[in-house]
């Protein structure tokens, strides 16, 4: 399915999910129940195989994982690409938003678009 054996995009799925529950605080034992492993070994041996660390590591916060969406089916076929991420907590910032009209000719916003963030970079 979408280039991927369905066994092996399901496998990842779930050891997605099991990476963000690790994450949340629940604990190795009671995930790997919770996503079919016979024993706590299985899922460690399954866990390491993609994330390439230990679910315990996987619990410490800024360790990289790997991310699998779901496959949704539309005209592309999204969801089997997988994705290395990190939760690191920052201090707040500001976020600021800049709102600007484009036109539906796709040539001119190629022309404006670059344009406008120059002008407002300059703007700070």
């Amino acid at each position: 399915i979408a280039g991927r054996p369905l066994a092996e995009y399901i496998r990842n799925r779930r050891l997605t999910k099991a990476a963000i529950d690790l994450q949340s605080g629940d604990k190795v034992i009671d995930v790997a129940m919770r996503y079919g492993y016979e024993s706590p070994t299985a899922f460690n041996r399954a866990f390491q195989k993609l994330h390439n660390v230990t679910p315990s590591s996987a619990q410490k916060e800024g360790t990289f994982l790997k991310s699998y969406s779901p496959i949704s089916f539309k005209i592309t076929i999204k969801g089997v690409e997988e994705m290395n991420y990190s939760i690191v907590k920052k201090d707040e910032f500001r976020v600021v938003g800049v709102k600007v009209l484009i036109k539906k000719n796709i040539k001119e916003n190629f022309e404006y678009v670059p344009k406008f963030w120059a002008e407002t970079e300059k703007r700070g």
